[in-house]
């Protein structure tokens, strides 16, 4: 070829036609998995490509039984070993038609397999590909979510802050810089859900009796008691 591009035409040669059928077949499945898509990909042929060769034949061998039958039954031959012969040529060449039939049929056959492989495969990935878009529309959707509460949080965190004492607030900053972000913790019963440690009764008395701050003695976090 004079044409000129990043790629050029390889030359497989195959071991027979139904090496060569399932090697493009094959070879469109390969291309599929790449990501090609299937109108992307173009298979040469004329009537029956994977099977000229024998077509091919046939037509020699269809030639050949034609030419003997007619010398058989043209009169002109009236020796008997001549005519015995010429009748086991045309036996011969009826048997070996009906083997390259069988053989192009079988070849027709696998080539449809392939293709419907393909087909289903094409069909797979089509499949597989609407179940991403639904995935991805509903992640979409809940990032949305999320984000909406996550700035509505935000809001009601700066205005409940510019409500806030100063002086408790400057206190729980610090705690949160220095606890990973967790300056009040719950108490579950009576152990502080963020170190896991029991709280002193005396403490869990005197968080419900009265609005001042406690800490958990253990790791420094604000106490939050929930009513009993």
């Amino acid at each position: 070829t004079q044409r000129r591009g990043e790629f050029r035409p390889l030359l497989i040669r195959a071991a027979d036609e139904h090496m060569q059928s399932r090697f493009v077949a094959q070879r469109i499945l390969e291309l599929r998995e790449e990501g090609v898509e299937l109108g992307e990909i173009a298979v040469l042929f004329r009537s029956s490509y994977h099977s000229f060769d024998l077509e091919l034949e046939l037509q020699s061998t269809v030639g050949k039984a034609t030419k003997v039958e007619g010398d058989l039954y043209s009169g002109r031959i009236s020796n008997p070993k001549e005519l015995r012969a010429m009748q086991e040529d045309v036996e011969a060449l009826g048997r070996q038609r009906q083997r390259i039939e069988e053989e192009m049929l079988t070849l027709m056959e696998e080539v449809e397999r392939q293709l419907e492989q393909i087909r289903r495969l094409e069909a797979e990935r089509q499949a597989r590909d609407r179940e991403l878009d639904e995935h991805l529309e509903d992640y979409t959707t809940r990032q949305r979510a999320l984000t909406a509460e996550l700035e509505a949080a935000r809001r009601q965190r700066e205005a409940q802050a510019a409500e806030a004492d100063p002086d408790f607030l400057r206190r729980y900053e610090r705690l949160r810089s220095r606890k990973d972000g967790v300056a009040v913790t719950a108490v579950n019963g009576s152990v502080c859900n963020a170190c896991h440690m029991t709280v002193p009764e005396a403490v869990l008395n005197a968080a419900r009796e009265s609005d001042d701050v406690h800490t958990c003695e253990d790791c420094g976090r604000i106490l939050y008691v929930p009513s009993e």
